[in-house]
């Protein structure tokens, strides 16, 4: 069965599909419009054959049309997809989330170390404390976001557009030090109480917005194509986000790193090593709030793209209504769906290796590989790659499949963390092994967000009854990856502290050396190889991924065949994951809440805002 037409007005959708005999019927299906806007299939229908129409509870009227090949309208057409402009608009709302992210990522251990001067105890506190906070909110708010109803502009740009103050502010904030010398426990709970309020502001943006990939319209290649958009937009953000933020407060980083270059050949360094070096120090803390400044202004003007780009469609199986379902159930259901849980470990380990050696490469750069004063520069380099590379993975993705795409661009990243670790001072050798790691972190970013959707639809084939969970699927997804975040980092400046760790020194001790080479290569590549184990197991491959969307299209398409009476037959068919079965109903028969003849206790109908599945007599193949 494939829908050819669709076309609605105030008060009807039509829907015209075509069956594998060749023969178009359609007719109208009854949706009642809401104060909401948004469509509700009403069941309640009593067929009379003298009139010809089916009548309905006051609230709708539907006359039944019947088409044959010669009358079919001219303007059936395949189901519509994306548009251009809504992809793009899509895309670039996601460019503030990875921005702040990948300069918080680059840039906020060495800021609290080296700028703030803050102890390593205390900055590796910030650090977990505030990635354990930032994931926990995620299911949270995914949740509220669920839990929310629809309004005029949709249930999910709401919390994107009224939470992006809030963010810019806090971003803005927690980069600046209000007094020259703070002591410890009010420089902790300054950094800490911002960094925060930040993430739970980024939060309320980024899970709505992760999740309205599922409601953009179109059908699973068109939310692919829009997922390798925004994966492209979101690198080329990274890129932009390091690029600002590397050259406004890089220069100043190099001012540094030459003083002590100098020192370090002079008895001075010897007799002071641990000498904050005063003269750049004020400069660099001003150079932190100015890029804070350029990138929250960034981050408002894609929020502003987005609102006036993206308008939410409803997805299969959804209704974009407030669900009633406890969290602790609807958690269970998600938690227990096991192609969600495997990818998602497998994110997980992937994840943590990026980010434990994205987390510690600029200390690596500065003290280990004697390259702090280009640090920068090999961070533009890297970022810039992976932009470059998106599409050649989206091409890849495309001929060879998800699964087999993502353990080529995973492998690639193992051998260039080994190499980096093994030289030192060789800036041709970094150029080289960033630019494939820069590869190798695109696939990262495309990869597993584009397989996210494919589980999402096997989990709604397999429960359709369970609908607009979208947000606690993708709430939790974020969640892993923060927390893994969140683990690497804090592990990361915790080590550190244990190896002696000096806060403004020119030269650590040769422990901090050792611990950052073992940070940087050895303990990624380990977690890296965990990730591909789990990826392995991973069970939706593209033959699956064919047969989900068939079972999908089965499930959600609304048909009524009309013939003439008294040979008609409504069926209502019920996939309940296994052997799907139906229920001929006559269409005499009068349906409503309270009257279900010869159904399953377990196929509901009801008035209030809810998706059913209806198919002629001809089951769908």
């Amino acid at each position: 069965m494939q829908l050819l037409y669709s076309s609605h007005s105030n008060r009807n959708l039509l829907v015209v599909l075509s069956s594998q005999q060749g023969v178009v019927t359609g007719g109208f299906t009854i949706f009642r419009k809401t104060k909401h806007q948004y469509p509700v299939l009403n069941i309640t229908a009593k067929c009379e054959p003298a009139l010809n129409r089916c009548e309905h509870t006051p609230l709708t009227l539907l006359k039944f049309k019947s088409f044959t090949n010669n009358t079919i309208p001219r303007k059936i057409i395949k189901t519509r997809g994306i548009p251009f402009s809504r992809k793009i608009s899509y895309a670039v709302g996601g460019m503030p989330y990875q921005m702040t992210a990948n300069a918080k990522g680059f840039f906020l251990q060495i800021f609290l170390l080296d700028v703030v001067q803050m102890g390593a105890f205390y900055a590796s506190l910030i650090l977990f404390l505030g990635r354990a906070w930032d994931a926990i909110t995620d299911p949270l708010v995914g949740y509220m976001v669920i839990k929310s109803g629809r309004t005029r502009i949709g249930k999910l740009i709401p919390w994107i557009v009224f939470s992006m103050p809030l963010g810019v502010l806090a971003y803005i904030m927690m980069w600046f030090t209000p007094q020259e010398s703070m002591s410890p426990s009010s420089s902790f709970f300054w950094f800490f109480i911002w960094s925060c309020l930040f993430d739970a502001f980024m939060t309320c943006y980024h899970v709505p917005y992760s999740s309205l990939n599922m409601f953009l319209g179109g059908d699973q290649k068109d939310r692919d194509s829009a997922t390798g958009y925004r994966m492209g937009m979101e690198v080329f953000a990274t890129l932009a986000g390091a690029t600002i933020q590397g050259q406004i407060v890089g220069l100043y980083h190099a001012k540094s790193a030459q003083v002590c270059s100098q020192l370090n050949y002079s008895e001075a360094s010897f007799r002071n090593v641990s000498s904050p070096l005063t003269d750049t120090l004020q400069n660099t803390r001003r150079a932190y709030v100015l890029a804070a400044l350029v990138l929250g202004g960034i981050y408002f003007l894609c929020c502003v793209v987005l609102f006036l780009g993206v308008k939410e469609q409803l997805a299969p199986l959804s209704t974009l209504d407030r669900i009633r379902m406890p969290y602790l159930a609807g958690m269970k259901m998600v938690v227990g769906h096991t192609p969600y849980v495997k990818l998602v470990f497998g994110f997980l380990f992937a994840s943590l290796a990026f980010q434990m050696a994205q987390g510690n490469f600029a200390l690596f750069c500065t003290h280990a590989a004697g390259l702090g004063a280009y640090f920068q520069h090999l961070v533009l380099i890297l970022l810039t790659a992976a932009t470059l590379s998106i599409p050649l993975w989206q091409t890849l993705l495309l001929r060879l499949g998800k699964k087999t795409t993502l353990y080529i661009g995973l492998c690639m990243y193992a051998p260039a963390l080994v190499i980096i670790a093994s030289i030192q001072s060789n800036l041709p050798v970094f150029i080289i092994m960033s630019i494939i790691s820069g590869s190798s972190l695109s696939a990262l970013y495309l990869l597993p967000w584009s397989m996210l959707p494919d589980v999402v639809d096997d989990f709604k084939v397999k429960n359709p009854t369970s609908t607009d969970l979208e947000p606690m699927f993708y709430s939790c997804y974020v969640f892993f990856n923060k927390f893994g975040g969140g683990m690497s980092v804090g592990i990361s400046t915790l080590a550190l502290h244990f190896a002696g760790y000096k806060p403004g020194a020119c030269r650590q001790n040769p422990a901090v050396i050792t611990a950052l080479r073992v940070l940087f290569a050895p303990v990624p590549v380990v977690l890296l190889l965990i990730g591909l184990v789990l990826f392995y197991f991973y069970p939706i491959n593209e033959e699956r991924r064919g047969q989900i969307q068939k079972e999908l299209l089965c499930i959600v398409s609304l048909h009524v065949c009309v013939f003439s009476y008294p040979t008609i037959v409504i069926t209502f068919v019920y996939n309940s994951g296994s052997q799907p079965f139906s229920v001929n109903v006559p269409p005499t028969s009068f349906f409503s809440a309270h009257s279900t003849p010869d159904v399953p206790p377990h196929v509901r109908f009801t008035s209030k805002p809810m998706v059913l599945w209806i198919f002629s007599s001809t089951p769908c193949r």
